[in-house]
């Protein structure tokens, strides 16, 4: 393809001693590449702009973004100032117990009755285990959260 398109190299004159654009090789480059040779004269109409408007994509990340923001402070000032429901679920009132949910009750409790410890003897050579340990005391005021809620309700007084 480089003899088809042979012509002088930049720099160097044309056969006809002009320093010019070589306008055959132009010609034959438009021809093989399905374009056309415009005239200098004409060259100042190649940036006018007639073509319709092109319809432009937009960038959504942005709104995405506030949203998410919006939808985050939403969620912390909910639970923040913990909005309470306003329907509150009721259980119907409990139907008359007759003697077979009697049965039943007497049943559930025979076998929820805790059991007795099993005396395991111990093998030779090895120690009684320990007595248990006593419980904890109990806390004075409830715990941590307790103290705060406490704090909490002076502190709006």
């Amino acid at each position: 393809m480089a003899n088809k398109l042979e012509g002088n190299a930049p720099g160097q004159r044309q056969p006809g001693g002009t320093d010019g654009p070589n306008l055959p090789l132009l010609r034959r480059i438009a021809e093989l590449g399905g374009g056309r040779v415009i005239a200098p004269e004409d060259a100042a109409g190649l940036f006018r702009h007639t073509a319709a408007p092109v319809r432009r994509l937009h960038e959504i990340w942005r709104i995405l973004l506030g949203i998410a923001v919006a939808a985050l402070l939403v969620d912390v000032l909910a639970r923040r100032f913990a909005i309470p429901a306003r329907r509150r679920i009721v259980a119907p009132p409990a139907a008359p117990a007759g003697p077979a949910i009697d049965r039943l009750r007497g049943a559930k409790a025979q076998a929820v009755r805790p059991l007795a410890p099993i005396a395991v003897p111990a093998p030779p050579g090895v120690a009684p285990p320990s007595p248990p340990l006593p419980p904890p005391p109990p806390a004075d005021s409830g715990g941590y959260l307790d103290r705060l809620r406490e704090a909490k309700k002076r502190a709006r007084r």
